[in-house]
Parts: C-alpha cells; structure tokens; sequence
C-alpha cells in the first residue's frame, strides 16, 4: 500500500450480490491489538498508510489529530486507545481507515487492514451483556465467526460519539 491510496470506488464498496442468498454484508476487517474487528464495507471511503497527523490543543487521548485529505480536514482517532489497549506511537505499518457515518468522517488507526468479509445474517450475532461496563463492549454492535476467527463489528456512531471520549479503566 502506498502512502497516497486511493479512496474506494462506489463499485468497491458495494456488496456483492451472492446467488444463494440476498441476506449478506460485507465488512472491512482489521487487526487492534492482536484482535479482529470490523466496519461495513459501506461506511468506508478510504484506505490509508499511516502518516503524521497535525495535533490539535486539549483533545482526548485517543485523538491524534487531523489530516487534510484532499481539502477536507478530517480528525484521526488512534482505535487502540478507544478500546482501552495500549498504543505504541504509530508506525508506518499502521494504516489509516477513513469511515464516515451520516455526515462525519473520521479515520480509524488500526494495526493492519485484513480482509472484505462477506458474512451471512446467521454468522452474526448481539454482544452478550456484560455485568459492568468494558469500552470495548459499548464500542461493538455485534460479533461475527468468519471461519475460526471472532471479529467485532464496530459501531461508528458510538467511536465518533463525543460523550465516550476517553476509554474505561476496568
């Protein structure tokens, strides 16, 4: 991946039509801190290798700052922080997923892109409810099995929500 990706085309993002069955999503999956977790393919505009961001005064932790993607300014927040793991400075390896949900966008620091999943209804399923609350679980609307591998689906609305600024000591 080069340091100038491009964004994803509208054909890219669109979910493919299976001929067995019209009820699947496509997810964009990525590693965090040795975990999977993913978006749908359809909230994501653009794939990025890492580069150094412009920092902003009194932002949360997890905000790294911004970027000027093509004379939009848009805010990096560093999702290994977001879910409570510690985060090393980023790397050039890291990579940079821009996701917008309604009418924002923010890109997501991630450790590495993995795969397009294409998941079928029954392969995903609600979060258990927990005793207390764990950021991570208040960051994930459901988890999926996509062969051995559990992969949470990330809820944008509550990455992007302002009043879940800083993760929860657990």
């Amino acid at each position: 991946m080069t340091p100038n990706a491009s964004p994803l085309t509208p054909s890219d993002a669109e979910p493919s039509r299976l001929s067995d069955s019209s009820d699947t999503r496509q997810f964009l999956s990525f590693v965090v801190n040795k975990s999977s977790y993913g978006v749908g393919i359809e909230d994501v505009r653009e794939i990025r290798q890492w580069m150094q961001t412009t920092t902003l005064p009194n932002q949360p932790k997890h905000i790294l700052g911004v970027l000027n993607l093509r004379g939009s300014i848009v805010s990096i927040q560093d999702l290994r922080i977001r879910l409570g793991a510690p985060a090393p400075q980023p790397v050039e390896t890291n990579v940079i997923v821009i996701v917008q949900a309604g009418e924002r966008r923010v890109g997501l620091l991630v450790d590495a892109v993995s795969d397009i999943l294409t998941l079928r209804a029954e392969d995903i399923q609600p979060v258990p409810a927990s005793r207390g609350r764990n950021d991570t679980e208040a960051m994930l609307l459901s988890l999926a099995v996509s062969g051995e591998t559990m992969v949470g689906i990330i809820d944008l609305n509550r990455v992007m929500d302002h009043a879940m600024a800083d993760p929860v000591d657990v």
